[in-house]
């Protein structure tokens, strides 16, 4: 009786300890079912990634760097070089991170990290890049969220697109300004150089963005105050009292960068033919254009020429940076006794250089005004590469 009891409760026990045993077994398969394994967390995306590097705590901003270094995420790049200019992470780590995801060392030379991208159509940013972008240039005006959104349309590579300084309207547009006659300008000297322009007719105006509508170039010239003064004495000039409080002062607020050979912005392409800020006359007959620098008629000061088709003369002084083109015709010029003259190279006969037109006093006969204005050569050179330069 004592051993079948024993026996009993000899079973009872093992069958309690197999009880728990089986319950700790089940409650170790719960906890492994419910806590995910390492293989399958989900993987950040680089879209949430680049978001989080916009976050103000270090803590997110980061691990999430690291972890884009260690994917070797190149679609990164054109956001960290946006980055890199702000300097948000207030370190090199950016700078890092660049260079191993590039393969470039160009350190925190923000400008030079533009340039090498623009040059390389194999790095295209991030698929949400446009909401990015606009989320860090918020940060300056909350205003420029206007212009970079989810699915923006865009024509240029918005890699490009890079802030001018200032928020939004900070520098003013004068739409309609007041103009004073020239007496009343006495804010200008007579060295001042100044854009000349003579407008006939009424104008137009509207929203012509991708209207199709091509607006005709118009001539203007860079002449000094007191030779556009001495042609056009009934004049006006851009009254400097315009509204707003902006301080209008001859030389300012660019004058230490016209006297400067570096550029403000990173440019791209570059070449070398002529210094980046060279001043140069942009002959323009459309489709057809033709580069002038002004240092031509240092040597040259009256061009004869031809550009698509069209006969032309371009009639200069460097010290002014003034440049002036006209048509014409079957005839060759040469310099007469002033700035105002030319001289027909064959008959020897005198010709008037005014705004609209080249005049021949005796006959009254035209020779039409053609469109041109200055640059600088690293401006127009990044726009129209393939423009042939006069002289090369």
């Amino acid at each position: 009786m004592d051993r079948t009891n024993h026996r009993a409760t000899r079973r009872r026990r093992e069958a309690a300890r197999s009880s728990i045993q089986l319950r700790a077994l089940l409650g170790l398969a719960f906890l492994v079912l419910l806590a995910p394994s390492r293989g399958s967390a989900a993987v950040p995306s680089l879209d949430a990634l680049m978001s989080e590097l916009l976050r103000p705590e270090a803590a997110h901003r980061e691990p999430a760097l690291r972890e884009i270094v260690r994917r070797g995420e190149r679609a990164a790049i054109p956001g960290l070089i946006d980055i890199l200019r702000f300097d948000i992470f207030l370190d090199s780590s950016v700078a890092d991170a660049l260079d191993r995801l590039s393969g470039q060392s160009f350190g925190h030379d923000w400008a030079r990290w533009v340039e090498w991208l623009a040059e390389r159509e194999d790095v295209r940013p991030h698929p949400t890049y446009a909401s990015f972008k606009g989320a860090l240039l918020q940060r300056i005006d909350p205003a420029f969220g206007q212009f970079l959104y989810p699915n923006v349309k865009h024509r240029t590579r918005l890699e490009e697109i890079q802030w001018g300084g200032v928020r939004k309207d900070g520098i003013p547009a004068l739409t309609n300004p007041r103009h004073v006659q020239a007496a009343a300008a006495t804010y200008l000297g007579p060295d001042e150089l100044v854009l000349g322009i003579v407008v006939r007719g009424e104008p137009v105006v509207g929203p012509l963005a991708d209207s199709g509508i091509r607006l005709q170039p118009r001539p203007v010239v860079t002449t000094t105050w007191h030779d556009w003064v001495r042609a056009h004495p009934l004049t006006k000039v851009l009254d400097i009292d315009t509204g707003y409080v902006r301080d209008y002062t001859p030389g300012r607020p660019y004058g230490r960068y016209y006297a400067s050979p570096d550029t403000m912005f990173p440019v791209f392409p570059r070449n070398a033919s002529l210094g980046a800020k060279d001043v140069i006359f942009v002959l323009r007959l459309d489709p057809h254009r033709k580069v002038y620098p002004l240092s031509v008629f240092d040597r040259e000061p009256v061009v004869n020429g031809t550009l698509g088709g069209t006969a032309v003369v371009i009639v200069g002084r460097s010290a002014t940076r003034t440049a002036r083109a006209y048509e014409r015709g079957a005839l060759t010029f040469r310099p007469g006794r002033g700035p105002d003259e030319l001289l027909d190279q064959a008959s020897g006969q005198a010709w008037r250089v005014e705004e609209a037109a080249l005049v021949h006093p005796g006959s009254g006969r035209l020779m039409q005004r053609v469109a041109g204005h200055n640059a600088f050569w690293f401006g127009w050179f990044a726009f129209h590469p393939d423009t042939p330069v006069y002289g090369r």
